[in-house]
């Protein structure tokens, strides 16, 4: 699976646990229909685009990318 497609794939996990529609980034400064080609991997964001994308979402860049087993187990070894 490409990139872009692994990306779009974590976005709208984050989305969708925020309980939020594509529709309502349009709100957080984020044209929905460009929203939408990019969770469906059609577009090949810039850095510039990441950034804007989690600030719409709420989260840190970092989040965009990581996992979210990978973010339980970094918390468990923390807490050991």
């Amino acid at each position: 699976m490409d990139l872009a497609k692994l990306l779009g794939e974590r976005l709208r996990e984050i989305r969708t646990a925020q309980g939020l529609t594509q529709e309502d980034l349009q709100d957080r400064g984020m044209s929905y229909r460009y929203y939408q080609r990019i969770e469906t991997g059609k577009v090949n964001l810039t850095l510039r685009s990441l950034e804007r994308v989690a600030s719409a979402l709420n989260v840190t860049v970092w989040d965009l990318f990581e996992r979210p087993d990978s973010r339980k187990k970094r918390t468990k070894k923390g807490k050991k």
